[in-house]
């Protein structure tokens, strides 16, 4: 048994050093990352409200929420990260605590979720709707896009990497919302992706990129102040192949259509989505709601790592004492 934890303990040491970056800090490209929500129309006469991102040429769209052409490429940065351990100076209990803890933050290195600050809007202010003839559904169009950049670029006073056309967008997200008078319902119209957030498995060819919006209101009735729990509502969720993220990389467009039953390509049907309840707001107003988006991306860390996870979890304690005795065998007798 005393072999078994001794060799666990070497595959666990060898796993960190094939998989863990042990680079400094100072090697470390400094980069800067925000996230982003816009919600618009596009007027008749092609104005928008206060778009910044060039969606034209996005293919499909609906006149209101897009029109002609491609958002320039951006060069993807990835996240590194730098661990640096010493676990020669510990004693049985603390080397296994720490051998899990750097196990456990390699492991979540092979995810990423970044959230956005929130966003106020008035989020039933007719400018931002638009209803079809001969209904009374509401529509408007929302944009998420998370940006990256050099450090270097970020806006002082906002904080913020540049938005030149969305040129810094890593990952840009179109969609849409449909009102009725009791619901609210959200689909994707368009989602491209350049590069990737979390670090890569290289025996894994797909990822998984999902994006939320969490809306937070607060209302008054004409006699008290009223407060709900936040409502999340999802925007996308999909499987994608990873591109590289380099300077040159185009990204690739995820497939947010799918076949009807004539054998076209659209987007999700309004009955087979989720129904949400509409946010509150109080009466004659346009309804203040704070509006948090978060794009979370991952795939599956190496199996050998994922296994010593498991074995450090099960057998920690059996581990701290086959080591401890291993370690009193190193202190000469008196």
């Amino acid at each position: 048994m005393r072999i078994i934890h001794k060799v666990l303990i070497a595959a666990s040491v060898a796993v960190l050093c094939a998989c863990v970056d042990t680079r400094t800090k100072a090697e470390q490209p400094k980069s800067h990352i925000d996230l982003a929500y816009t919600q618009f129309i596009l007027h008749a006469d092609a104005s928008s409200n206060t778009q910044p991102y060039d969606l034209s040429g996005l293919q499909g769209l609906p006149g209101e929420c897009g029109a002609t052409g491609v958002p320039p490429k951006a060069g993807g940065v990835a996240i590194l990260a730098a661990l640096a351990t010493s676990l020669l100076s510990k004693m049985a209990d603390a080397i296994v605590k720490e051998l899990q803890d750097l196990i456990n933050a390699e492991v979540a290195k092979y995810s990423s979720d970044v959230v956005g600050k929130p966003t106020r809007v008035g989020f039933y202010s007719p400018k931002l709707w638009f209803s079809k003839p001969g209904s009374t559904d509401q529509y408007s169009c929302f944009i998420i896009a998370l940006n990256r950049c050099d450090a270097s670029q970020v806006d002082k006073d906002k904080g913020v990497c540049p938005n030149e056309s969305g040129a810094n967008a890593r990952v840009l997200i179109v969609g849409q919302f449909k009102l009725t008078p009791e619901t609210l319902q959200l689909r994707p119209l368009f989602g491209q992706v350049r590069g990737f957030e979390a670090k890569r498995n290289a025996a894994e060819k797909e990822a998984s990129i999902a994006a939320t919006l969490k809306l937070d209101s607060v209302w008054w009735d004409g006699h008290e102040a009223h407060t709900a729990a936040p409502m999340t509502a999802t925007a996308l969720s999909l499987k994608f192949v990873p591109t590289s993220g380099d300077a040159d990389d185009p990204g690739i467009n995820l497939a947010v259509q799918h076949k009807d039953s004539t054998g076209k390509y659209a987007y999700a049907d309004w009955d087979s989505l989720p129904l949400l309840p509409r946010p509150p707001q109080s009466p004659g107003s346009e309804g203040t709601v704070a509006i948090t988006p978060s794009v979370a991306e991952a795939n599956s860390p190496p199996k050998g790592l994922t296994l010593i996870q498991k074995v450090l979890k099960n057998n920690s304690s059996q581990i701290s004492s086959a080591l401890e005795s291993a370690l009193k065998n190193l202190v000469p007798p008196k």
